[in-house]
This record gives structure tokens, sequence and C-alpha cells, in this order.
């Protein structure tokens, strides 16, 4: 195929250097600008298949189609993505509509979640389910087939009330949870049961987390679809279920990791005795400085054997670790793929995991992707790229216009008065305040729209105050999108 890119003056070295590299020509129009290219700037284009435009163009690709007899699509819109576009040509199916960078994302993201949720089609799930290591809580297909399922925990639930409650489930589910876990911390069983009750609205699987034995038969009762954390104690003491039930070694304190899992195996031998049908294993992942690498190793040595389904809890790590939570989650999503975990476990406790669990089931989806692909985690069509890009695009400004050194200015006092900014839950909130007295509150999710919105009411006069508002809302959208405090003229990110 004989594909020729079209560009304009400025951006033409640059492009002739990377088309010249997969055999492309490059055409150069007779403007500077290729977003300004009429169908007349193309005269004397001809021999080729294929005509690919930067992805910002305007031209009427349809009318270059008509005028030259040649196919014309739109590229990627930045140079960085060119390389990848022409290595790929032969397969890729571009548009005359939307650049090449877009169609890409979109295509590579839809084909992602296609084969996420194929697995989970009847047909396959049933077959799947026949292989060891697969198995159901409730009716949701769990195993080394599937992705890791996430578990959410309602901490402390029992102290909360029911409207707290039912708000924290329903934004654990929106954030893809596939199992709210009721956390109770006292002995509670009618709070137990009634919590079952108010969940079970939501038409969502359901486990119980806790160390008291009234409770878990007021959850066993209720109908619970998998209970968490019996030891060899609770083993002892409940009565056999077919209800899946998460064995963990026990609540004293272990001599290494090779105590712990003696402590563990001993308590799922106890189990199968008892006649437990459905038994997961969760050897506790101990956070950092505290034996997380030996836990990993328990982890990896039980998963070795298959004789049980898995469980991790991450929590342990993102809670007691002062990082962002997003690369963690990622990593330890990866670990536990390797060592075999079906389910993973966590919970938001504090405002430096808001998100956890999304991050969480973004990284269950990534790494379910890359086994079954055997790929690295990388290039799948989701990922967990949050602040940084695979690819950076760096716009350089090839004008050969004087340039003037930048320097602070003055900030004039408005007449029409001043600005508080604030970032509530979830919008921006401008205060206009006149004479010391608010008088006017614009709110929005866009910094822009609020600018916008000051600017039709005449709540500005002056150009620096403007640029100012305009600063200081930008920093406020990033500060609401990113879960960050802000704070009016401080900076967001001080390190």
């Amino acid at each position: 195929m004989k594909v020729v890119v079209v560009t304009g003056r400025l951006m033409q070295s640059r492009v002739r250097e990377v088309a010249e590299e997969f055999g492309c020509t490059v055409f150069t129009a007779p403007v500077d600008i290729a977003s300004f290219i009429r169908p007349s700037h193309l005269q004397g284009l001809t021999g080729f298949d294929l005509i690919i435009f930067p992805g910002y163009s305007t031209i009427d690709l349809d009318a270059v189609e008509k005028s030259l007899g040649i196919k014309a699509v739109l590229g990627p819109k930045d140079l960085s993505n060119l390389g990848y576009v022409l290595e790929n040509i032969e397969r890729l199916v571009l548009s005359k509509t939307v650049p090449a960078c877009v169609l890409l994302t979109s295509e590579m993201r839809k084909r992602a979640f296609t084969e996420i949720k194929q697995v989970d089609s009847a047909e396959i799930k049933s077959r799947l389910l026949k292989k060891p290591g697969n198995f159901v809580v409730g009716d949701l297909a769990v195993g080394l087939d599937f992705p890791m399922r996430v578990m959410a925990e309602i901490v402390d639930a029992d102290t909360m009330s029911n409207s707290e409650v039912i708000e924290r489930a329903r934004y654990y589910v929106g954030q893809g949870a596939d199992i709210i876990d009721i956390g109770i911390s006292h002995k509670a069983p009618g709070r137990t049961a009634e919590l079952m009750g108010l969940l079970r609205r939501l038409n969502v699987l359901l486990s119980v987390d806790t160390m008291d034995l009234d409770n878990l038969n007021a959850a066993i009762e209720s109908g619970v679809d998998l209970l968490m954390s019996l030891d060899k104690e609770l083993l002892e003491s409940v009565q056999p279920t077919n209800t899946p039930v998460v064995i963990v070694p026990g609540r004293g304190k272990f001599n290494g990791y090779e105590e712990k899992l003696q402590a563990l195996n001993e308590s799922i031998a106890l189990a199968k005795e008892r006649g437990f049908t459905n038994i997961i294993a969760d050897p506790i992942l101990e956070p950092l400085g505290y034996g997380v690498s030996d836990s990993i190793a328990g982890y990896r040595e039980l998963g070795r054997k298959g004789e049980v389904p898995l469980l991790m809890g991450v929590g342990n790590v993102t809670e007691l670790t002062d990082a962002d939570s997003i690369g963690i989650n990622a990593f330890l999503a990866g670990i536990a793929m390797e060592c075999g975990v079906s389910l993973l476990f966590t919970t938001e406790a504090s405002h430096k995991t808001r998100g956890a669990v999304a991050e969480l089931k973004t990284a269950s989806n990534m790494m379910f992707l890359a086994k079954s692909r055997g790929t690295m985690p990388k290039d799948l069509g989701i990922d967990l790229l949050r602040l940084k890009e695979k690819r950076r695009v760096i716009s350089s400004a090839t004008s050969e216009s004087r340039r003037v050194k930048a320097e602070p200015g003055v900030k004039k006092p408005d007449s029409l008065g001043d600005f508080t900014i604030h970032v509530e839950e979830d919008k921006l909130v401008a205060l206009h305040l006149k004479a010391g007295r608010a008088d006017v509150a614009v709110e929005g999710t866009s910094a822009k729209d609020i600018c916008d919105t000051i600017i039709r009411l005449g709540l500005v006069s002056e150009m620096s105050h403007a640029s100012y508002l305009g600063v200081e809302l930008e920093k406020a959208e990033v500060a609401l999108r990113t879960g960050r405090s802000y704070v009016q003229d401080e900076t967001l990110f001080p390190y």
C-alpha cells in the first residue's frame, strides 16, 4: 500500500523523519499549519492508495476523495502516535471523522471489556466452572479462570446509621465491587441480621467479617453469601455450612510465615473434618516492614499446591503505607495473580485510599487480560495511568515569532468585588463578595463553566483578576478530580 502523509510547512521535517522510517511519502501543503489545509492545496497529489491527514484537520475528506480518487483518513492528533499508526497501517481501520489516536484507544478499550465480560457469559462460565480451582459465591463465578473478584469492606458497619451503610455500599458497587463485606466490630447479632436485610435490597452479594460466634450465626441464618475470618476457635464452635468460608491462621503472633502457614493448614484440615464444603484460605498479607515478603511467599506456596482457593486482603498495605494507592494496588494485584489468588479484599478507610476499590477492580481486570493474552500488563486497552502517560505529548512552538520572557504581574483590586473559591464533596464553588458580604455563589464541576458564568454575570472587571480566577479555579478543579485538598493561593502539589 502506497501511503502519503499530509502536513504543513512548520512540521514537515519532523513528520518526514517518522514517515520515511516506514516507507511512506510526505506531502507538504503550501500552508504553515496543517489544520488550514484545503482541497485546493492538494493539487498534484496522485499515485497513492491512502492519504493520512493530521487528526485535528477540519478538511472535508469526502470532498478530497471525490476530487483525487484516493481514500483519505484522519491520522493521530499528535506526531508521537504517528509511528504506531504507520507501523500497523495494514490492519487498522481508520476513519474520516475520528482521529486515529481516539479510535485506537476506544477500540482497544472496547475489546478489553468484551473479553472480560465474555468469560461471564452463561456458556463459557458453565464450562469453566467444571474445571478445578473455580467455584461460585452466590451466583458469581470465582476462581483461576475468572478475573479476581473484588470485595469491599464497610468497616464498623454496626456503628453506622442505616443511611450511611446504604450510601457506602452503593458507592462501592458503583466503584466496581463484586461483593460488599459488612464489618461487625461488636457482639451484635440483631444488628448483623438487620444490615443483611438492609443491603439485600441492593441486589448485591454480601459477606460478613466478624470474630463473634453469635454474629456469624445471625449472618448464616440471614443467608449470607460468604463468611470472613474464621480461625480455629470459631471453626470449633460454628455449625458447618455450605456457605463459602474464609479461613485465617488465627489471632495470635507467629514466629515466621512457616508457623503461620502451619496454623492455617491445621484450621483448613479442621474445617474439612467438621464438614465445611466451600473453603477459602487467607494467609493474611502483612504490612510493609512487618513481613509482607514472607506473606507473599506463603500465598505462593499455597497457590502452588492448589488445594484451596485464596483471598488476599490488600488493605493492610494500602492503608498502612503513605504512598498513592493506585500503584500499590496494581502491583499487589499482579502478585496476587501470580500466586493464584481468586478474591481481592480491600476498603477505603482513609482519605488517601479514596478510589482504592475502583483501582483494584481495574488492576484485577488488567491482570486477567495479561494472563489470558499471555502478555505483560501493558497496552491492554485499560490502565491505571492517571497522572502520568505512556507517551507524553510535548507541543513545541515552531513559530518564528519574537519570544518574550514571562514576568509576574500585579493583581489590581477589582471594584466589582472579590471571590473565595471552595472545593466541596462533588463540586466547585466560587463565592462572590461585595464590600465583604457574600451575594452570589457560582457552582459547578468545570472551572471554565464557572469562569464563563462569572463573566456573563458581570462580576469581574479587572483582567488581572479574571486571570487569577482562571488559575485558581483550574487548581480547584484538579483538586476535585484527584481528591486532593484545595486551599486558595496555596500550591496544590507542594513537592
